[in-house]
């Protein structure tokens, strides 16, 4: 060894290294690893605590309709918070929409409604009914009047004057098509009354012979055509153009050669009348009412009011003739268009009219009252005929031709009771009006100006369309009394002109002696019944011939 060489001082070199390495974790090591546990603690705290994306609410619209049509969409849909939608409402043949029904509150019936801004689940519910077919218990109604023979449980509309049933088809109030194929049959034209099945041809409850199924088209307002003819109603128009016949409407039609309104040659103008309304037409010079000419009209200023009347700049007219000492100016419609039949009413700056009559009542204090009277400060009118003794201050509507004032009960110009045995709300009587003829005071039951006898009121019910009644023991037919103590009334047979009960049979009110009520039965043309005793002749004529039983029903 040489002796000037220096021992190492190891001790010193390895804290010198230990001191380098910590230097080095300080710096290098030590920031990295507080890196990855920072890295580490983001990634858990963002597992952990990180909120999801927000979610839109949603919410339900359920919507179903009756029978007779349907609404579109239907069932159930889900829709987002804020949106909206629309839902269409669409009738069958032969029914119509009655009311619309939104979260359980009636609404007034349109095509269509929309939810804006959904925040809540909503339902909704179309109904409809047939435009002139009812079914009530065990009977089929057409316009309010039993459609004898019509089969309720099987019965079904078809438009809004067809129906059939389990015996196949039938028109309006029951007049069966016998010669009609039930399966291909089919109306054309829902607001008429053309119909064809896979041969025949129909307008109503009438074939159509010279008509061929296959290429037969209705053309509205009561026209059609085929390949060979053009028709109005159920005839055939002579000489008409298939190729060129168009409908212009109001009656009216045309081809390349002639005008025609209702089917038959129209020569009092060369031009084609347009319809302007409540069953008026112009061209560009005249004015017609149904066809008639209203002379005298002035074109550019004339105004259909209703059905009935119309004016110009100088005259007021009632259809096509002139109404005399009318003002046009002042002249107004105060009753107009019904379904009831009741008389129109109008009144201008001097007169009162009702329908072509002009009455003495004043113009300025005149009042509607109800759909058959008129009330001024002084005097009260059934139609157009005074009543005198009526109280014209006091006098009020109950329904249909009866109403009521101080001195009582009036049907028409009929004082039928002076005195009420039950008063309403203030004093007032307290009349109800059951329907057609029929009124009691909580006592009596009225029919008309005529008492019914022994008639009990909470009971009472008259059979719509026919001259039958009935309480919970007897039988009425009009105003007499024809059955006492009876039960199960059925009305059936032609024209509804048969009842029983469980004891006797009446035809027209008249009972037929002997009749056994349940194996009675009538023919389908009314003049012949059988039971299982007899046969019996309407006609005061003895027949052996074949009869049809019909379906009886019981209102008990």
């Amino acid at each position: 060894m040489d002796n000037n060489t220096q021992p190492v001082n190891t001790e010193i070199s390895n804290n010198t290294v230990q001191e380098q390495t910590h230097k080095i974790n300080r710096r290098y090591l030590l920031p990295i690893a507080g890196i990855l546990v920072l890295a580490s603690f983001a990634i858990w705290y963002s597992f952990w605590h990180t909120s999801e994306p927000p979610v839109t609410p949603t919410y339900t619209i359920a919507a179903e309709a009756t029978e007779g049509g349907i609404v579109t969409p239907a069932n159930v849909q889900t829709l987002a918070q804020g949106t909206s939608a629309t839902y269409i409402f669409t009738a069958d043949p032969g029914y119509q929409l009655t009311e619309v029904t939104i979260d359980g509150a009636s609404s007034t019936p349109t095509t269509s409604y929309t939810f804006n801004n959904i925040t809540s689940n909503h339902t909704i519910t179309a109904s409809f009914a047939p435009v002139h077919y009812a079914r009530k218990g065990d009977y089929v109604y057409f316009k309010d009047a039993i459609a004898p023979g019509v089969d309720p449980k099987t019965f079904k509309v078809v438009s809004d004057y067809y129906g059939k049933d389990r015996q196949g088809i039938f028109y309006a109030d029951g007049e069966r098509i016998t010669m009609a194929d039930a399966d291909s049959f089919k109306v054309l034209d829902t607001t008429e009354a053309y119909a064809v099945d896979s041969a025949l041809v129909f307008f109503a409850s009438s074939q159509i012979f010279e008509a061929d199924a296959a290429t037969f088209r209705a053309l509205g307002d009561q026209y059609a055509v085929d390949k060979n003819n053009v028709y109005s109603t159920s005839n055939v128009i002579p000489g008409a153009d298939v190729a060129t016949f168009t409908v212009v409407g109001n009656g009216y039609a045309q081809d390349k050669n002639n005008i025609y309104y209702l089917g038959q040659l129209f020569t009092l103008s060369q031009e084609v009348p347009l319809p302007i309304g409540f069953g008026y037409s112009a061209n560009k010079d005249s004015v017609f009412y149904n066809g008639f000419k209203v002379e005298g009209a002035d074109r550019a200023t004339f105004e259909p009011l209703s059905s009935y009347y119309a004016k110009d700049k100088a005259r007021v007219y009632y259809q096509w003739d002139i109404l005399p000492d009318a003002d046009s100016i002042t002249f107004e419609v105060i009753r107009g268009d019904n379904t009831n039949g009741s008389p129109q009413v109008a009144r201008d700056s001097d007169n009162v009219y009702s329908e072509f009559a002009q009455l003495p009542l004043n113009p300025k204090t005149t009042r509607i009252v109800g759909d058959y009277f008129l009330a001024d400060d002084q005097n009260v009118y059934f139609t157009d005929t005074p009543i005198p003794d009526a109280d014209a201050k006091s006098f009020a509507a109950i329904g249909g031709n009866f109403g009521f004032d101080v001195n009582g009960l009036w049907s028409g110009t009929s004082l039928v009771a002076t005195t009420s045995t039950s008063t309403g709300e203030k004093g007032t009587p307290a009349y109800q009006y059951l329907g057609d003829l029929f009124v009691t005071d909580g006592a009596i039951v009225y029919r008309g100006s005529d008492t019914l006898l022994n008639a009990d009121p909470k009971s009472f019910n008259f059979i719509p369309g026919t001259y039958y009644a009935y309480d919970a023991q007897n039988v009425y037919y009009g105003s007499e009394l024809i059955a006492v103590n009876s039960r199960g009334l059925t009305i059936f047979g032609p024209g509804a002109a048969f009842a029983k009960t469980t004891t006797e049979v009446f035809h027209n009110g008249v009972k037929i002696e002997g009749a056994d009520p349940i194996s009675f039965s009538v023919s389908e043309d009314g003049y012949r019944a059988t039971d299982k005793n007899q046969q019996y002749d309407l006609r005061e004529e003895v027949f052996q011939d074949d009869y049809i039983d019909l379906e009886i029903e019981s209102f008990f």
